[in-house]
Order: C-alpha cells, then structure tokens, then sequence
C-alpha cells in the first residue's frame, strides 16, 4: 500500500517482527530526543500513532521506552532489544491499514529522561502474528510511525481557548487525553457532552458561564469545576440596516448614522470624513466612496456597516470631435464627454451641416460639404441650471487634379526635365528613384537615368489630397567609346588613346606590343596613353589594349580589349 502520513509531510517506518532463522529475529527501532527532561515525579501522558503496512503480516505489540540516556545500540543476539517498556500497547492484533492507530499512555518520571524509543521489545516467538502467504510479500511487519509526542499531565489544555467570546460564537475544547469524559457547559448548547474534546460549544446568550467535566482515565479519576471558564460579551445593537445607499451633490455635506450601539467606533476611510471614532460623523466625499463603520462592545465582538455615497457632479456640456479639420465631402463623429450623463435634456446644433440639429447623448456624426470654419454647439439642462459648450472645425477643400501629366515621358538618359503638378494644393509630396532637385515642391526638377513611375501627392492638411503619376521612359545610347587610331603630336587633337563616353568610370588600362609587352598601365579616371614607352616615344604601329571599367548606370563591371594604331 502507497505510505502516507497522518498529519504534515513526514512520517517514520520500522520493521518490528521479521524471523530470519528459528533463533534469530531482526527488529528495528525508532529513536527520538525529547525538547526538555521530564521532571521528577511528574505525571505524563504519552501517545504515538501506527499504521501496519497492507503488504506485510499484522502484530499485536507497539511500545514506547523513555529513558535517561540513549539506548545502546548493539543488539543481542536474537536482534531484539528485550527491556521492559513505558508504554505499550494491549489488545488484539492490530490489522487495519487504511488509517492510524492511537496508542496512549501515562506514567511517573524518575527525572531527567530524555529520549524515547518506539518498537516490539519482545522476541518474535513472543508476538502474536497473522499473515496471508498468498497476499504477504514477506513473512514480516513493516509499520509506520506518525505523531509521537510526550505531554505533562496537567488541565490547563483544557482551556486551551479564548475565553471571552462574543454572543453567537462557539468555543472547541482541545484536549488529547484519552478517557471517559462527562462534560456540561452552563448556558450553551449542547450543554452536556462525553466526547474526549467537545467542539462547537455555543453560547447565543450575554454572561458568564462555569464549565465541569467528570474524568476517567490512565492517571484515575478526577472532578474539575472551572468557574467562570467562559464569559460571553453581548453584540452590538443593530439599529439601522448594515447597508445604506446615500446619494450628495460634489461640495454637500451628507450625515452618516452608525447602524449599531457599542462602545466604540472606528470609521474607514478618513476622506471627507469630520471624524473616525464618533457615532455620527459628517461627510463631504469629492468621488463616489463607499464608508464602513466598525461597532464594538468589550473590544472584540464587532458589527460592521456599510455606507455606499454617490456623488453627483454639475453637467459638464463638454463634447469631442473625432477629428477637428476634415475635407469638403468628409464627416465628423461628435461625442459627449461630460463628467455627469444623468441629466434631462441634450440638444445639438451644428453651422451648415447635415444634419443641421440633434438631441440625446449618443455620439452624432456630421458632414460638410463646402469649406470653411463651422461652429458646433451643445446645450446641457438639468432642474437647476443649463449650459452651453462649443467648438468648431475647419472644412479643407479637396484637392482635384487640373492637368495629366503625359502618358509617357520619352527622355534621352541624362536629360533632364523640369515636371508640373497636377494640382494645387498647400502640399506636395514626389516618390521616385530618379534624383530630384526637390520632393515638397511642386514643379521639381528630374535627371532621367532610368526607366520610372513617380508619384505625387498634393495635400490642403489631414486626409484632403489627390494622387498622380508620371510614367517616364528613357533611351540610353551606348556608354564608352575607343579610338582605333591616335597621334601623339602635340597638336591637340587626337594626342591620346582613352576611353571616351559619359555612362563609364574607368577602373583599368593596360597596353601592349606586339609581343606582349606591357607598355602601359593606369588606372582611375585620368587613365590614357600619351604614346610613351619606357620614357621613350613608341614606334608607330598597331598596339593592344585591355580596359577594366564600370558602367554607371548600372554600376557592373565590365572588360573590353582590342587593337589601336599609333601614327606617327
């Protein structure tokens, strides 16, 4: 069976009947420290709890040995400690599994003892045993310890309660002593008991009350007359119901009343309040609050009441608009944003739109249609007084597109193109890869580089704008040239071999003669051959070339080689 404890987390095991030969018995012991010697000639009651293990055999024999010194831990042969016990256990076998068992005791101390030893202090062939080979898995028992304890006997524990309650209250009596118990309980109910430790004793009435019980147990028998063991303390008064729903104008004074009589008052919270310990304090509260009141009589037995306040506030006609400048054509949400809703009349009025007029305090929605600055107004009424709120909102016009642009642009690359927008309006924004000189302006200048589609917003402020688009197309011719021939004369004209063109940037350029000789290298935009060699003018003649260079309209990079004639 699973092991559990009686109480708390923890418990003990130890297996005391386990014959391993016709001679020899193995038992184990359980040893625990008390929290203070037992004093001489002091009467204790002892207890401890056991539980067999369901797997195992059954005995009749649990003791307790309580000792001034440890017991010696060397076993004698037969594996039994063979002393005479405490407290033990008498009666038939113990069998049930499914929960503890109590055995309990009393005894004299000699003084000073403090240790206790928990067990079977009797060979095997002493101990009754039962088992079932079919169900056992051993020949053995196995039991498990839980909640030991060793107590002086004395009656305080009786009155181990709080001995002043209020009315309407109970009291439970905790004592732990077995025996036969005749209790009564003057003024209460139940008024007689023989339960070990009577609970739920009640006392509905004011007053002071004796407690007698009649005892039998392991000490003898004994008489005890507790006078005045319990005094009863009569509740509050109640005079008013304990939920009260008060209702005040912010800045008003509303008084509040204590439901109950007693001795003293504790008010919660103090805000607003003109005192905390009174019965009938003032209150000014600026917020919907909710007051308690604790009413007591000899300290401890206490009425509580409860004081919900709400506050009222003034209308407060204030209103928002979901927006406060829209475009011709558009609409606005307007909405009531008051501190107080509870009032009797509502009514709307809005300049030149539709609708033109309204009533409630549900949000309304209004649309204009031409542009300009619209006063909107809100009466607010109550018994006593109405006000007026009002703003305004301004109506943009829309922008509407008065030009198209042309559908395409055809463009040689590099040529540039000063646009025009599409319409007028306070501002404009231009989307586009080309390089503009302006993208807020409305007529920005363009550099064609590339194929495009631009975009322009034209906006009057929030969402009033019109997009356009331009669709450009550009031709691009070929990007580098190289001369077949050149005279290095010093005459200006043709005196160099380089890379001509505008779409190129020049990374690289080697020449070589006929044989494959490097005559030549530069490299970087100011790359070209002057005809020299080796400090030395060249010969005229057909020389070869290799240029590294990239293209910067697409930024590759790209290699060309051929044959140039040098003359002379």
């Amino acid at each position: 069976m699973r092991a559990f404890p009686r109480t708390g987390d923890g418990f003990a095991a130890a297996y005391l009947y386990n014959i391993i030969t016709n001679t020899y018995s193995h038992h184990e012991y359980l040893y625990g420290q008390l929290s203070e010697p037992l004093e001489k000639d002091s009467f204790y009651y002892a207890e401890f709890h056991i539980r067999p293990d369901s797997d195992r055999g059954f005995i009749n024999k649990y003791e307790m040995i309580v000792t001034l010194e440890p017991i010696d831990s060397t076993l004698p042969f037969d594996g039994v400690l063979n002393m005479e016990p405490t407290i033990e256990y008498v009666g038939d076998i113990i069998t049930d599994t499914t929960q503890y068992t109590k055995i309990s005791g009393c005894f004299t101390a000699q003084g000073g003892e403090r240790y206790i030893t928990l067990g079977n202090f009797n060979a095997d062939q002493e101990t009754d045993f039962i088992w079932d080979p079919n169900t056992a898995i051993e020949k053995s028992n196995y039991s498990y310890f839980d909640d030991v304890g060793v107590f002086k006997f004395s009656f305080e524990h009786l009155l181990n309660f709080d001995t002043t309650i209020c009315a309407g209250s109970c009291i439970n009596i905790a004592n732990r002593i077995d025996g036969d118990y005749n209790w009564q309980f003057a003024g209460a109910s139940p008024s007689v008991s023989q339960e070990i430790a009577p609970q739920q004793i009640c006392y509905d009435e004011p007053g002071v009350f004796d407690i007698e019980v009649v005892m039998t147990h392991c000490a003898g028998q004994d008489t005890l007359l507790l006078e005045g063991a319990v005094t009863v303390v009569p509740q509050p008064t109640l005079t008013a119901d304990t939920l009260q729903q008060l209702q005040v104008t912010a800045g008003d004074t509303v008084p509040l009343q204590a439901c109950a009589t007693g001795d003293t008052y504790q008010w919660e919270p103090s805000q607003g309040l003109s005192c905390t310990d009174c019965t009938n304090p003032l209150a000014t509260p600026q917020e919907d609050i909710t007051y308690t009141v604790q009413v007591w009589n000899a300290g401890q037995c206490a009425q509580s009441c409860t004081y919900e306040v709400e506050v009222f506030e003034q209308p407060d006609p204030s209103f928002a608009l979901s927006q406060d400048t829209i475009c011709s054509g558009q609409c606005a949400t307007v909405e009531y944003t008051g501190t107080n809703l509870d009032i009797g009349l509502a009514f709307w009025s809005f300049e030149s739109a539709a609708p033109a007029q309204a009533s409630g305090l549900e949000p309304q929605e209004v649309c204009f249609d031409e542009p300009g600055q619209y006063e909107i107004s809100l009466q607010v009424g109550t018994a006593l007084d109405t006000l007026t709120a009002v703003d305004t909102i301004v109506v943009l016009p829309q922008p509407e597109a008065s030009t198209t642009a042309p559908v395409p642009y055809r463009l040689q690359f590099g040529e540039r193109l000063r646009l025009s927008p599409c319409a007028d309006g306070q501002f404009y924004a231009w989307q586009s890869s080309y390089p503009l000189s302006c993208r807020d302006c409305p007529d920005p200048e363009l550099e064609a580089i590339g194929n495009d589609t631009l975009q322009l917003l034209v906006s009057n402020g929030g969402n009033c704008a019109v997009t356009c688009r331009y669709f450009v197309e550009v031709e691009v011719p070929d990007n580098i040239y190289l001369p077949t021939a050149f005279s290095p004369n010093d005459d200006g004209r043709n005196d160099f071999f380089e890379p001509l063109g505008p779409y190129h940037e020049t990374l690289r350029l080697e020449v070589y003669d006929r044989w494959g000789g490097l005559l030549y290298k530069g490299e970087g935009i100011a790359a070209r051959w002057d005809g020299i060699s080796g400090g030395e003018p060249a010969t005229a003649g057909l020389y070869t070339y290799q240029l590294l260079y990239r293209d910067v309209r697409d930024g590759l990079v790209k290699k060309v080689s051929g044959g140039v004639m040098l003359l002379r």
